[in-house]
């Protein structure tokens, strides 16, 4: 049967590197809606400060943009390796935010464990990178 005869699907993630993408997307946008509905009275460390200069709500979007741009990639193949960079863009910010808080504080006298949610941020945005390094396999040959 000719390639042409084939039925192709519009929406597709294009293979294991196109899911990944999409995984990453639905992270990062439920992340975000967690920020979006947080109640303030409830928050703590790195978030209460942040939220007192700029409220979570606005904080937010960010991290709803980086998911849905990841979510829209996915879907709509060929996926490119720079296609992780708003995803790994928010999770940088929010690390570079904990270090600063755990660093304003421990300065005042009082070290947190704030450190490990920054660590924590910037060794998934790490690995985020590494494996937007890896390709898709080959498709398979039709014999």
């Amino acid at each position: 049967m000719p390639e042409s005869a084939h039925r192709r699907r519009r929406i597709d993630t294009g293979g294991p590197w196109g899911s990944g993408l999409l995984v990453l997307g639905i992270l990062v946008a439920t992340y975000g809606l967690s920020l979006m509905f947080a109640r303030p009275e409830e928050l703590r460390g790195a978030l209460a400060w942040i939220n007192g200069t700029i409220p979570l709500t606005g904080w937010a979007l960010p991290w709803l943009a980086a998911g849905l741009w990841s979510i829209g990639r996915a879907l709509w193949p060929p996926q490119r390796h720079i296609d992780v960079a708003p995803a790994v863009g928010v999770l940088c910010l929010w690390a570079g935010i904990y270090a600063t808080f755990w660093v304003l504080t421990g300065l005042q006298g009082t070290w947190t464990r704030d450190w490990t949610g920054a660590l924590i941020f910037f060794a998934f945005a790490g690995l985020v990178i590494e494996f937007s390094q890896c390709v898709n396999p080959p498709g398979r040959s039709r014999r």
